[in-house]
């Protein structure tokens, strides 16, 4: 059955690999259409998928092991090794060709609505303006550095929206799996409090009867919380990769099409710390991304149950956290100020190296 399922290489040399079982596969037959539906849950929640690459090494693993104990080393060409066969095909979402086309898809929609409002707002302007020739004149320059500041930040703005339709489609389900997994945490304890209480009101019955349905409740709702939890890292690491690996398409893509009079201001540490470090810092923004409304959200229904259930002696404990927020505020731009610092050194680092290199070999190259 894999085998029957390996898509024909049509050139020579190209590892026929099993397709990425999470892209899905279309069937015309319902019952086999509903089968691979509760395959594909299985998969999608539990990685199913994997048992057969980790059962191979386990077994190659467990032959190795016995091999050396027995000091009976066979012919290398007899060996059994994992192949680039075993592995599967990247996602259809996370390849090259399809970030590429959709990174350009998505930014020529951009520049076709920001140059459309500019259009707009010109026209707008130039309505309002008749009258106003004398001090259009003498207000010009402030007008174009001002327009300079506008069509900078329609442009950052742009990108932003292209980087988010790439990362879209896993980052919100993304978003259900974390809302999932904090409703299962502050689930928990009120499902504990009611096997406390049926245990205190119940000192002398079985508990079986009784405290069996909260305990099955327990029990599903952490494996809820767990499964939810490595759901949402996947996707929130799958979507840092598609984020990272068009980013560094686009830059080389783009770099290689400049003119020598285009690349005349653009240093190398600029283009490197884009590459290797901007790329990075938004690859890991997308795995803490989602903090920044599960955990305001995880506060208040910790602060309301605790609020039900112990009063308003609660909101003292509640208020001096919040106060610490501008302390925290404080501290997180600091970083972030030294951060900046930091990357503007790390350009000049990495340019004076590769002006360095760079003249040690043109000197061997030379012979001087």
């Amino acid at each position: 059955a894999a085998a029957a399922a390996r898509p024909p290489s049509e050139e020579a040399g190209v590892p026929n690999r099993l397709p990425w079982p999470e892209d899905g596969i279309v069937s015309a037959d319902e019952a086999t259409r509903k089968c691979n539906w509760l395959c594909s849950i299985n998969d999608a929640l539990f990685y199913s998928y994997m048992s057969r690459i980790l059962d191979k090494g386990a077994y190659l693993h467990k032959e190795r092991r016995r091999k050396r104990r027995q000091l009976n080393d066979t012919p290398s060409h007899e060996k059994e090794e994992m192949t680039v066969d075993d592995l599967y095909e990247a996602p259809r979402a996370m390849r090259a060709s399809h970030l590429r086309d959709e990174f350009h898809r998505l930014r020529k929609e951009q520049r076709e609505m920001v140059a459309a409002k500019e259009e707009d707002e010109a026209t707008k302007k130039k309505d309002r303006g008749r009258s106003r020739a004398g001090r259009r004149h003498r207000h010009a320059r402030s007008r174009s550095f001002s327009a300079r500041r506008k069509r900078a930040k329609a442009s950052r703005t742009a990108f932003m929206k292209v980087l988010w339709g790439l990362a879209r489609p896993t980052y919100i389900t993304a978003a259900v799996y974390q809302l999932i997994a904090v409703l299962s945490q502050c689930a928990i304890p009120i499902l504990v409090r009611a096997v406390l209480i049926q245990i205190e009101n119940n000192p002398g019955e079985s508990f079986i009867r009784e405290g069996m349905p909260y305990a099955i409740g327990l029990f599903v709702v952490a494996i809820l919380e767990g499964v939810s939890m490595e759901r949402q890292k996947y996707l929130a690491f799958q979507s840092g990769i598609v984020l990272r690996a068009a980013i560094v398409n686009a830059v080389y893509e783009h770099i290689l099409r400049l003119t020598p009079r285009g690349r005349s201001g653009l240093a190398n540490g600029e283009i490197t710390n884009l590459v290797a470090i901007d790329s990075q810092k938004l690859f890991e923004l997308t795995q803490e991304g989602h903090q920044v409304w599960s955990c305001p959200l995880a506060m208040i229904i910790v602060t309301v149950l605790l609020l039900l259930e112990l009063g308003p002696t609660v909101l003292v404990g509640m208020g001096s956290m919040f106060l610490c927020l501008p302390i925290i505020q404080y501290v997180v731009q600091k970083m972030m100020h030294i951060r900046k610092k930091r990357i503007e050194l790390t350009d000049r680092r990495i340019q004076a190296t590769t002006a360095m290199l760079q003249g040690i070999k043109f000197t061997k190259l030379n012979h001087y």
